[in-house]
């Protein structure tokens, strides 16, 4: 949990809010009028609460994080001093002794209070592992009132629509199998990992938070916890991770299937007979909004190469660089590409590739990853997409990826491409001569999964599109008789 613009992990997926509007007006259209929502993380589900027309008064969240706890306290109008936790006197942090009570102490309002302990959290986060790390910290550090007063601000706005709501410090569990009085239903969206908490928000030194925390482990706990909701008359509005088999189909309302990823969330319900006149189906999800480039024609599947074929390689956005993924591979949806770029032949687009920087970004690596790459289809040279490997590991494409990563007075030591490949062969043919194994490892399902990697051969984008053409050629030759 390293990202500097990122403090919570997890939120409910917008087309399954939109469904959860549409549910939860059934129940209220069937007389109940509070909601509980455990684990409620960053109060996403308890906007949708209110979107559905609970008011406020109705609204009970609970959750036992640190996090959300700061953010309850304070959205419901309690004393932040309430929480039962306890701050280190001092710590060190960026190199020098840092006063962590006495800092919070000075502060006046709750909504500073909730901002500081927010931004103690942030830098908690981040440790200082890498360059880019400590690079981070120390602006949080140096420049901690600014940060603080900016999260001060932010708090105000964010918490107004969530006036009058009631919060608990509680595990999921307990709500779920609590007594509930009539009129009362539940939405939630459980923690979908072990040691969430842990992960996310290492408190240690600076925090101590009193609370009895057993991680939810959804994994091995959905199917019990699931046949003992069964049991329960209050109605239970629960997402579901890819595990639609604990449940029976007609406890079931809604499916968003992200293609690409193999995975699926789903709103079940303990209490199907409810929703019977509710609408239920699947939603796709998947990459949108793709475009073309300008007005480039594509390669050809009959088009022919010259000696005096000319490349280019251009930084595109993610929208044109998927177009062409989708146009040439279909059905691949997410990706977790950062940098984009589209290979022309000739100005007619023929190759698409998305790499993940994110490594070499924080200085934790010298190699980029090839997350996908494609070739438009060609009848004239049927390993066009051999033609694709040899560009993108040139030094051209090396120097390319490093201006388009690299920042104001921030450069990078990029070396090495590495990539994965499954193959039904233990090694694919296509890549010999310019990538070298790392590891080969076979799947239950006879594929080979091929870890691959090469340094940036000291070549130009047209020598490398030469050295393509010449071997082609070679082949296409005809044998001289002995």
């Amino acid at each position: 949990m390293k990202r500097p613009d990122v403090l919570f992990q997890g939120v409910t997926p917008v087309p399954l809010r939109a469904h959860g509007v549409d549910y939860l007006k059934i129940l209220r259209s069937r007389g109940y009028e509070r909601i509980l929502n455990p684990a409620c993380g960053q109060f996403t589900l308890v906007k949708v609460a209110m979107q559905a027309g609970f008011p406020a008064k109705g609204i009970v969240a609970s959750d036992c994080g640190f996090f959300s706890t700061v953010l309850g306290y304070f959205y419901a109008g309690k004393p932040i001093s309430d929480i039962n936790f306890r701050l280190a006197e001092e710590i060190e942090l960026d190199g020098r002794p840092f006063r962590v009570r006495d800092s919070y102490d000075a502060l006046g309002s709750e909504a500073e209070k909730a901002a500081y302990l927010i931004w103690l959290m942030k830098v908690l986060q981040l440790g200082s592992i890498t360059y880019y790390d400590k690079m981070h910290l120390r602006e949080l550090v140096q420049s901690r009132e600014k940060y603080v007063l900016t999260v001060t601000g932010k708090l105000v706005q964010h918490a107004k629509p969530y006036l009058g709501i009631d919060y608990m410090v509680m595990d999921i569990r307990d709500v779920l199998f609590h007594e509930h009085e009539e009129g009362t239903c539940v939405i939630t969206f459980p923690p979908a990992y072990s040691r969430g908490y842990e992960k996310q928000f290492p408190l240690a030194p600076a925090i101590k938070f009193d609370v009895e925390l057993i991680e939810f482990n959804y994994r091995d706990e959905i199917a019990g916890l699931w046949e003992r909701l069964r049991g329960i008359q209050t109605p239970i509005l629960m997402a579901n991770y890819s595990r639609l088999d604990v449940v029976d189909p007609s406890e079931v309302l809604h499916v968003l299937e992200k293609r690409g990823k193999n995975k699926i969330e789903a709103w079940t319900t303990n209490r199907p007979d409810l929703f019977r006149e509710g609408k239920k189906g699947i939603t796709y999800q998947r990459d949108t909004n793709v475009v073309p480039l300008g007005n480039a024609k594509q390669f050809g599947a009959n088009d022919e190469l010259t000696e005096d074929t000319q490349v280019d390689v251009f930084t595109v956005s993610r929208e044109s660089a998927l177009y062409y993924r989708s146009l040439w591979a279909h059905k691949l949806g997410h990706t977790d590409a950062e940098r984009f770029f589209l290979l022309l032949l000739d100005k007619k687009v023929f190759g698409t590739v998305g790499f993940f920087t994110q490594h070499i970004r924080l200085g934790k690596a010298n190699f980029v990853f090839e997350n996908f790459g494609f070739s438009a289809p060609s009848h004239k040279y049927p390993n066009i997409n051999r033609l694709l490997m040899y560009l993108i590991t040139c030094e051209d494409m090396r120097q390319l990826i490093r201006v388009s990563i690299s920042g104001v007075n921030r450069t990078y030591d990029l070396r090495e491409l590495r990539t994965v490949c499954l193959s039904r062969y233990r090694h694919v043919k296509l890549n010999s001569g310019i990538l070298k194994i790392i590891t080969r490892e076979k799947l239950p399902n006879d594929l080979y999964k091929i870890h691959y990697r090469t340094e940036f051969r000291p070549e130009t984008f047209q020598e490398a599109y030469l050295r393509y053409f010449h071997e082609v050629q070679a082949k296409r030759a005809p044998k001289e008789e002995v």
